[in-house]
């Protein structure tokens, strides 16, 4: 009885030290990732909400998406799972905001077209928003 106790308590000791090997790797998620992930999703969520021509708020998300960039760039947590995933979020969320921004500036072109040249608007039309910047990965 003696010695099963003692092979049992073995067993349970290396489980246990498996069991702590494995959340040290699962939690290798550095603050960076952290921060770009979460950030990345408050971007892919004010796309969702942004208004035709509400530049100001497309800036604000482009600047977010660059911030996440740099984020991720200066992550440690490079072979963590949610890394690879993130950088594809971003690289939809960029090609997504290059969409936007054609759309935006052809719409403002048809518009400027469609105008007569000798009557001045009413209004100013709304400026097109900046393209965005590539970044590698």
């Amino acid at each position: 009885m003696q010695r099963r106790s003692s092979h049992t308590m073995a067993l349970l000791a290396l489980l246990g030290t498996l069991c702590l090997a494995t959340l040290g790797h699962a939690a290798t998620i550095d603050a960076n990732l952290n921060i770009a992930t979460r950030t990345l999703k408050e971007v892919s969520t004010g796309l969702d909400g942004l208004r035709p021509g509400d530049v100001s708020s497309y800036n604000r998300l482009s600047a977010k998406l660059t911030k996440s960039a740099e984020l991720l760039q200066a992550s440690e947590s490079k072979a963590h799972p949610d890394f690879a995933t993130s950088v594809a979020t971003w690289q939809a969320l960029q090609a997504r905001m290059a969409a936007i921004a054609s759309e935006w500036q052809a719409a403002q072109a048809q518009a400027q077209s469609a105008q007569p040249a000798a009557q001045p608007s009413a209004s100013a039309p709304a400026s097109a928003p900046p393209p965005v910047a590539q970044i590698d990965l």
